[in-house]
C-alpha cells in the first residue's frame, strides 16, 4: 500500500511537471507568434490526418523554395509510421509574388482526439487556429481516406478552425489509380480548392506553391523610394523589414522598389517617390 501511495504520488508530480513545462512552451510559442504578426508575415499551417505526408511535404516545400537563412535548417523527421511529428516546426519560405511566409507542420489528427491529449497538444494546435491559411494534407491512397478527413474536419471544428480558408491537397497520388483518385474527389466535391500532389515525388508541388500564394491575403504596398546616401538606416531598414525588388544608385541617393507592410510604409513614406499598387 505505501509503494502504491509512492507510485501515486510519483505520477502526480510528473503530471504537475509536464503541466508546467506545457505552460512555458504555449507562452514562447505566444510570443514567437506576436513577433511574427508584428512583422506581418502570412502564416500557413500543414493539417492532416496522422502518416498523410505532412512532414515530407513540408521538407519538399522547403528544399524547393526555403529562405536563404533556412536552407541549412535541419529537414524534419518524416517515417510510414503513426505520429512520426509530435512537435511542431516553423520555416520561412519565399513565395514568387508574395515574399516570406512562414510554414508550420502539425501533430498528425486521429479519429476522436480525447479531450486530455487535445488539450495536450494545445500548444502546437493553437499554430493552427492563428494561421492565415491551412493546407490540409490527405493520403489519397488510402482506403480510409474519407474517414480521415472527416477525422481531421472534426478536430478543426473542436478548435474553432473549421471555417479557415483552406487547401485540400491529395497527397501519395502516385500510390493511387485515377478512378479511385475521381471516386474520392467526388466524395469531398464541397470543398472549393483541391489539388492533387505527391511530396515524395514533388509531383505538382509548384502548382501547390501557386495555390497558396493565390489564397494568402496580400497587404504589401509596393513602393519606389530615394534614400540620401546619409540615411543607410532607412536603406537597412527597408532591407531587413520589407522585400527589395530593385535597387540601384542614382545622384540623389539609392534607389529602391520595395514591397513593405503598414508599419515600415509609415516608418518610411517621407522618402516615397511613387506608390505602384
Amino acid at each position: 500500500e505505501k509503494k502504491l501511495e509512492t507510485d501515486r504520488r510519483h505520477i502526480r508530480e510528473t503530471i504537475y511537471d509536464l503541466n508546467q513545462e506545457l505552460k512555458k512552451v504555449r507562452k514562447n510559442r505566444e510570443i514567437q507568434r506576436e513577433k511574427r504578426n508584428k512583422e506581418s508575415i502570412p502564416k500557413v499551417s500543414l493539417v492532416g490526418y496522422t502518416n498523410a505526408g505532412k512532414s515530407t511535404l513540408r521538407n519538399t516545400l522547403c528544399s524547393i523554395a526555403a529562405a536563404k537563412d533556412n536552407r541549412t535548417k535541419e529537414d524534419v523527421f518524416e517515417a510510414d509510421m503513426l505520429f512520426a511529428t509530435l512537435d511542431i516546426t516553423t520555416r520561412a519560405i519565399i513565395l514568387k509574388n508574395k515574399g516570406l511566409i512562414t510554414l508550420t507542420d502539425t501533430v498528425g489528427f486521429v479519429r476522436k482526439l480525447p479531450h486530455d491529449l487535445v488539450e495536450a497538444f494545445k500548444s502546437t494546435l493553437e499554430e493552427v487556429i492563428y494561421a492565415d491559411l491551412l493546407c490540409h494534407v490527405v493520403d489519397a491512397s488510402s482506403d480510409d481516406a474519407l474517414e480521415q478527413i472527416k477525422a481531421v474536419e472534426e478536430v478543426l471544428a473542436e478548435l474553432g478552425a473549421i471555417d479557415k480558408e483552406t487547401i485540400l491537397a491529395l497527397n501519395k497520388i502516385d500510390k493511387i489509380d485515377k478512378e479511385k483518385l475521381e471516386e474520392l474527389k467526388s466524395k469531398i466535391s464541397y470543398y472549393d480548392d483541391i489539388i492533387e500532389i505527391s511530396a515524395k515525388e514533388e509531383i505538382n508541388i509548384d502548382g501547390l506553391l501557386n495555390e497558396i500564394e493565390e489564397k494568402l491575403p496580400y497587404s504589401l504596398k509596393k513602393c519606389e523610394y530615394i534614400i540620401p546616401y546619409e540615411r543607410g538606416d532607412v536603406v537597412s531598414l527597408l532591407h531587413r523589414s520589407g522585400r527589395v525588388l530593385e535597387e540601384e544608385y542614382v545622384e540623389a541617393g539609392t534607389k529602391l522598389t520595395v514591397e513593405v507592410d503598414d508599419e515600415v510604409y509609415n516608418k518610411t513614406k517621407e522618402y516615397i517617390i511613387n506608390i505602384l499598387n
